[in-house]
């Protein structure tokens, strides 16, 4: 007898729902399934996963099949979060050899609180 992969196991689990299903209720049906399946294993079913074609990751930890989006589903939403990325960039323009503007602040008050310090130690040499 042929032992399923954990993958597969997924896969099945996947189908057999017929809608996005947890991370957490797909890990413990791999160990219900494969009970010699040693629980430090987890973190790499989850690379396992990210890389399997067959899975998408949907956000909230929630999984399904590739095959139930459409391209413009699964990648649409990602173009319209780096679009906002970008606008926000380009907002900022952020000129790499000025300083900002809180360090400026900072500097300025360094250089009252020495001045201070040398107008107290004058004082008291006088």
């Amino acid at each position: 007898m042929v032992e399923k992969s954990m993958l597969d196991v997924a896969y099945e689990m996947i189908v057999a729902r017929g809608e996005p299903v947890s991370f957490k209720d797909i890990w413990g049906r791999i160990m219900a399934t494969l009970p010699d399946t040693p629980a430090n294993r987890m973190a790499r079913f989850y690379t396992n996963m990210t890389l399997d074609g067959r899975f998408v990751a949907l956000g909230g930890n929630m999984w399904d099949l590739r095959t139930n989006y459409t391209y413009k589903q699964l990648y649409e939403d990602a173009r319209g979060v780096f679009r906002d990325v970008e606008e926000i960039e380009e907002e900022k323009e952020i000129d790499p050899f000025e300083e900002p503007e809180e360090e400026l602040l900072g500097e300025a008050e360094e250089a009252e609180a020495e001045e201070s310090e040398i107008e107290e130690f004058e004082k008291e040499i006088e």
